[in-house]
């Protein structure tokens, strides 16, 4: 073997070598990382470098209002919790009841402790239209978006007694 074969040889060997020791490092760099999906918890060993890596790897795609934590371009380390947060928006429309007020007034011809209904009264009804904000499955707010009354409540009408 001639002395610059020995050289090229030799330098192959290192190239060789260094190449193994990045290779070999860069699959031993493992990290278990708690992942808290939509309040179910797994612990997932991974190579990912970055959250968002992780999120790929484990096929968790996030929708438009889902928030994770930390953010998606924070790397890994062992141990971390990585937590992502399923966030829903609803259009919900209710009926409700307007209760009928009472409107009382003293009569002088009755005696005190003495009531008469003149008109009984009768509850009206709106529609509300919310937005309901879920964040993983559970209701955490509301907004009103529309109100609007069907029918207007009757007031009931009592006299009571003020003679004497």
């Amino acid at each position: 073997m001639s002395q610059a074969h020995g050289r090229m040889l030799m330098a192959s060997l290192l190239i060789a070598a260094t190449l193994c020791a990045f290779v070999t490092a860069d699959a031993g760099r493992r990290f278990s990382v708690r992942l808290r999906e939509g309040g179910t918890v797994r612990t997932v060993d991974t190579q990912a470098a970055t959250v968002a890596e992780l999120l790929r790897e484990a096929e968790i795609r996030l929708e438009k209002l889902d928030r994770v934590q930390p953010p998606p371009a924070t790397p890994l380390a062992d141990g971390m919790e990585v937590v992502v947060t399923r966030v829903r928006q609803q259009v919900v429309t209710e009926e409700q009841t307007i209760p009928a007020p009472v409107k009382r007034f003293a009569d002088p011809d009755l005696r005190p402790g003495v009531r008469r209904v003149v008109q009984e009264g009768q509850d009206g009804k709106k529609r509300v239209q919310w937005l309901v904000t879920f964040k993983d499955g559970q209701e955490v707010s509301r907004k009103v978006l529309a109100s609007k009354v069907i029918s207007q409540p009757k007031p009931r009408i009592e006299r009571y007694g003020a003679g004497g």
